[in-house]
């Protein structure tokens, strides 16, 4: 069940989406917090890891970035931005070397292994084990898919209406979300997402740049922090709700547990938060390489 983050942001996307931050190492493992399995052989480690990013619906996630980027265009050209063959050329370009999934990977799993020490990987494991954990696992592999916007779209007024009616399931899906950090982290990378963007456009389109810095459009971004998180914590609030549509309220409440639990804080808290601040790191970093490709000083 990990955090809806990067489909939400793909949404709004030309916002561009997920990606370890080139360039940026794992922090060392603290001793108290490292994976410890002194009887496993690093191959067979890596894959345990590996077998959790799969089941959370992460490593799903990081390889559909280009789908997801792609999308993120269709919806920016659907809004009137008028996108020239070399420009939409650029865009591409720069997302492939950005977000290529085979680089991002492999980050994901270094991280992993940072955050996470053997026993909380044996108590997640064991969770996807569980009936709940495989109905977590499905329900997490739908929502993770470009497809699931189409759902989100047509579904959410009509699932909002019922939440509404609902104040105990509200209250935990609210709970879950403050429980993770979702609004926090998923605000960081829309700004950093728009911003990547933003310049982007700026260096393409013609007179876009130079009417401002790079460092004043990232001043303007950061000055919509606060309604830019009202906004997030609404549409993290309806994902969810569309996304655990056909769980029960005790089931929920069965996921907030383990979200509360060390091992759910080591891997929402502790490790998606890397995760994000790489993947906002990265965002940055597509705006220049968006300027790169059209031969445009980044700055």
């Amino acid at each position: 069940m990990f955090q809806p983050v990067s489909c939400l942001c793909a949404a709004v996307l030309a916002l561009g989406l997920l990606a370890p931050a080139s360039g940026a190492h794992a922090a060392p493992a603290h001793p108290s917090t490292a994976p410890t399995g002194a009887s496993a052989q690093p191959g067979e480690t890596a894959a345990t890891y590996q077998r959790l990013l799969e089941l959370s619906s992460l490593d799903l996630v990081l390889r559909q970035l280009p789908a997801y980027f792609q999308l993120g265009l269709e919806q920016v050209k659907a809004q009137g931005v008028s996108l020239p063959p070399p420009v939409q050329a650029a865009f591409e370009a720069a997302a492939a070397e950005v977000l290529a999934p085979e680089q991002l990977r492999p980050s994901a799993l270094a991280l992993l292994q940072t955050h996470l020490n053997d026993s909380q990987l044996a108590e997640w494991l064991a969770f996807y084990r569980t009936p709940l954990g495989k109905k977590a696992a499905a329900a997490d592999q739908r929502a993770a898919s470009p497809e699931f916007q189409a759902l989100l779209q047509n579904r959410a007024p009509q699932v909002m209406a019922k939440l509404s009616q609902d104040a105990g399931r509200m209250a935990l899906l609210q709970s879950w979300l403050q429980a993770t950090e979702a609004v926090e982290q998923s605000t960081d990378l829309m700004i950093q997402a728009q911003l990547g963007v933003a310049w982007g456009l700026a260096v393409a389109l013609p007179g876009g740049a130079g009417v401002q810095s790079f460092d004043e459009l990232k001043d303007q971004m950061e000055a919509q922090r606060f309604s830019l998180n009202a906004q997030v914590a609404q549409a993290l609030l309806v994902h969810m709700a569309v996304a655990y549509q056909d769980f029960s309220n005790k089931e929920l409440g069965q996921l907030l547990r383990l979200a509360n639990r060390p091992a759910g804080k080591a891997f929402y808290v502790d490790f998606s938060r890397q995760i994000s601040q790489l993947l906002s790191a990265r965002m940055e970093q597509l705006g220049h390489a968006i300027g790169r490709k059209l031969d445009t000083p980044a700055i």
